[in-house]
């Protein structure tokens, strides 16, 4: 089971990813991880990393330098960052 992420930057084109078993990334409210089926969540970025893992065992990391915005609903996670 896995979901889909879509990453819009304005320095970059969106980036679609559809096999995404399990996202981490750092908020105002600490450390989070995205796993299929979570719920709805609506929350900020803070600049640093995020890391996924793909259904392949594939591990990603992305940097970031500015704040951001995550959503994850219905097996669709989308992130916003400059």
């Amino acid at each position: 089971m896995s979901f889909s992420l879509n990453i819009h930057s304005l320095q970059l084109e969106t980036k679609y990813i559809p096999d995404v078993v399990s996202l981490s990334f750092t908020s105002d409210l600490g450390q989070h991880e995205i796993l299929p089926n979570h719920e709805p969540l609506f929350t900020t970025l803070n600049p640093g990393k995020l890391s996924y893992s793909c259904e392949s065992g594939e591990t990603h990391d992305l940097a970031f330098s500015q704040n951001g915005f995550l959503q994850f609903q219905q097996s669709q996670c989308d992130v916003w960052v400059i």
